[in-house]
């Protein structure tokens, strides 16, 4: 079972999200069950820290826990993956076999609060194992906390047959010709917005694709024809875009949770046959991907683009990549692991 990051009422206010959607509409309809895996986005009552941890989550979950159990008619669940260790107070309540924490960020650096720290140290102490999704969160949890369990990163997998798939161009393209740069992902704060204005202003004649939401676009983007900002595309629909692009852009800033990220987008691309031009992280360093083209400074990027671009056409193979090998890893690890 993978428990989800709870919804409060607070959401409400964001409701034309689209992921926000999604999870009201999965905590709507309680545990999800399918192939012998369940999902579960619980309800809070209040937000995250509000009259302290046990008390705010403590009682809208001891009404989830009891759902959980009358949905499994009160027998112990044999693996929970915990990605948010503010559930740790719902985790208490559940009869569980094995509890995996599975951080995917360094959430003190992402939140900036003391608070995650105690969370954290709450939920190790519940959890019979762990995995990170890189190298990066997994020694930021050794060096932060006193740990003797086990550890095993798994970066997060990709459902690569998705984008292997041959699609029709997307209406949204047929109109823009030319050389395409894709980018698909959030425009949060965590976003290299300067790469990309560097970018599209030195290569002029290169038509660059943004796809993700957005909030508010810097001003520079009114002034460049050749930057195309189309907002979330469903996700299904996004092989109709890579499989019709020349290079795709993962740009990440100096942000600190940048460099534990495990971004799929990596492979995704990949699996489009597209090579890829990346901020240079730890976590990107350390893997050494073929067709993957690192940049710290302004000069770096230009050359990765330009590399990238010579590159256009050519395959790579991410098959290990795939979510299907990455769960029988996973698996096996968590089999490995001694019952409580």
């Amino acid at each position: 079972m993978h428990l989800s990051k709870p919804i409060t009422p607070l959401h409400v206010l964001k409701v034309r999200d689209y992921d926000i959607r999604l999870r009201i509409k999965k905590m709507i309809n309680g545990v999800g069950y399918s192939a012998g895996y369940a999902d579960y986005v619980p309800y809070a009552l209040l937000p995250d820290g509000i009259f302290g941890e046990d008390f705010s989550r403590g009682m809208s979950f001891s009404a989830a826990g009891k759902e959980v159990s009358k949905y499994f008619h009160g027998e112990a669940i044999d693996i929970v993956f915990v990605d948010e260790p503010s559930l740790y107070p719902l985790v208490k309540r559940m009869k569980i076999k094995k509890c995996i924490y599975r951080p995917t960020d360094v959430y003190s650096e992402m939140r900036n609060s003391l608070r995650v720290n105690k969370q954290e140290v709450e939920i190790l102490a519940l959890a019979d194992g762990i995995i990170c999704t890189s190298t990066p969160v997994k020694e930021y949890l050794f060096n932060t906390y006193e740990i003797n369990k086990e550890c095993l990163v798994v970066e997060n997998g990709v459902q690569i047959k998705h984008f292997l798939v041959n699609s029709t161009i997307s209406e949204n393209l047929i109109s823009i010709p030319g050389i395409k740069a894709i980018y698909m992902g959030a425009l949060d704060y965590r976003f290299d917005w300067d790469a990309l204005e560097k970018l599209t202003r030195n290569y002029s004649e290169v038509e660059f694709i943004i796809i993700g939401p957005y909030h508010k676009l810097p001003s520079w983007t009114q002034k460049r024809r050749n930057t195309h900002f189309l907002g979330r595309i469903d996700y299904s629909e996004l092989p109709s875009y890579t499989q019709f692009c020349d290079v795709a852009l993962l740009l990440l800033n100096d942000d600190k949770s940048n460099e534990g990220r495990s971004p799929m987008k990596l492979y995704e691309y990949l699996a489009s046959s597209l090579p890829v031009v990346a901020s240079q992280t730890r976590e990107l360093s350390r893997r050494k991907e073929r067709g993957v083209y690192l940049y710290t400074n302004e000069l770096q990027l230009y050359q990765a683009f330009s590399d990238a671009l010579m590159a256009k056409g050519c395959t790579f193979d991410v098959t290990s990549k795939s979510w299907s090998g990455k769960v029988d890893e996973i698996l096996t690890f968590c089999s490995g692991l001694t019952d409580e």
